[in-house]
């Protein structure tokens, strides 16, 4: 579990701040909780995955905010973010396009710093010299 933080990157109304989300969280939210899912468990994105139907048949039904709610849960639990299930519920019960931009973005950038990423090893240098002392050091 990652350790906690104090808040969320974004706060809940900075939806604005990132007009294509915030126009795919309008307009095609079945994606962008799509997009959300899949980067969430680290696979690769699908043009229209379970996620998608999942929260498309969660609109159909009108209880969208269940999947919505239970997203946000995991996400926060998981980025050891500061919250409970009830301002869960509230959030995404109010303000769905808010809560799809503001996991997007969490999702999105945790994913470019995630420690699961290839990083190359240090340099391994010989450091010898003309008393006979040897050693090998990694510097990076």
């Amino acid at each position: 579990m990652a350790p906690r933080r104090n808040s969320w990157d974004r706060g809940l109304f900075h939806c604005f701040n990132s007009g294509s989300t915030c126009l795919s969280a309008t307009f095609v939210p079945c994606c962008l909780f799509n997009r959300i899912g899949t980067r969430f468990r680290n696979q690769e994105v699908k043009s229209c995955g379970e996620d998608c139907c999942v929260y498309s048949g969660g609109c159909c039904l009108g209880i969208s905010c269940v999947p919505l709610c239970f997203r946000r849960r995991a996400v926060r639990k998981q980025l050891g973010l500061d919250g409970n299930c009830c301002g869960d519920i509230m959030a995404s019960l109010c303000c769905s396009c808010c809560v799809l931009t503001q996991l997007d973005h969490e999702t999105r950038r945790t994913a470019a710093t995630s420690p699961d990423e290839y990083q190359s090893p240090a340099k391994m240098v010989y450091t010898g010299n003309q008393t006979g002392n040897h050693s090998i050091e990694a510097r990076g």
